[in-house]
């Protein structure tokens, strides 16, 4: 068995033209016996994951420096950053099951979602904040839900409408970066409902 790589600069519809028509070019010549088949998938370029750890890992200070000052609380901001990974986790899973082809698209996706993310959470939090002090005798849980029910419909149809916005290049497009970049804010958003929906309010509100 012989394996052949090569990278592609192309959208995911012209990576799979390209490799079915390499395939029936190479089992045209091959003789009886053999067959040369495609396996989809995706990887990184050498060099990139350590260049994407230094991103993110800057975009994490600076955001986490930014909320600390906005909410004037470590540990609350520290619940707010967090939910960056979170939304990570959606990019990894969708990236993973489709095998969707990951470029530059990708690095620039994780610092828009985590930009979008965060603006979501901190809009929570700071709601939350609001509920509780104007009353303070209160569980943190029946606050949180307060604040959560002010703000969840702008926080939802944010989400709901950059995912629609991002949908015509995951149809249309066929340049990879803006195919990437897609892929990783509609995986990442949908996450991020889950971190709001759960993440947050066990953090903020399963201990004091």
């Amino acid at each position: 068995q012989t394996l052949l790589e090569f990278d592609y600069l192309v959208s995911k519809k012209m990576e799979q033209r390209f490799a079915q028509k390499m395939v029936d070019i190479a089992n045209k010549e091959l003789p009886i016996g053999f067959v040369a088949e495609a396996e989809n998938g995706f990887g990184f370029q050498k060099g990139a994951l350590s260049e994407m750890q230094l991103i993110i890992l800057l975009a994490f200070v600076l955001i986490y420096a930014v909320i600390t000052i906005s909410l004037e609380s470590l540990r609350q901001a520290f619940a707010v950053i967090w939910m960056i990974p979170v939304s990570f986790v959606g990019v990894f899973t969708l990236f993973y099951l489709g095998h969707f082809l990951f470029d530059q698209g990708g690095y620039a996706g994780f610092l828009l979602l985590s930009g979008i993310t965060v603006n979501a959470g901190l809009y929570i939090v700071q709601a939350y904040q609001e509920a509780k002090k104007q009353q303070p005798g209160r569980a943190d849980l029946v606050l949180y839900m307060k604040g959560f029910a002010e703000r969840i419909a702008p926080v939802f149809f944010t989400i709901l409408s950059t995912i629609l916005g991002f949908l015509p290049f995951v149809f249309f497009g066929e340049e990879v970066f803006w195919y990437s970049l897609a892929w990783v804010c509609i995986g990442g958003l949908i996450f991020s409902l889950i971190g709001i929906l759960v993440y947050l309010p066990v953090f903020l509100c399963g201990r004091k």
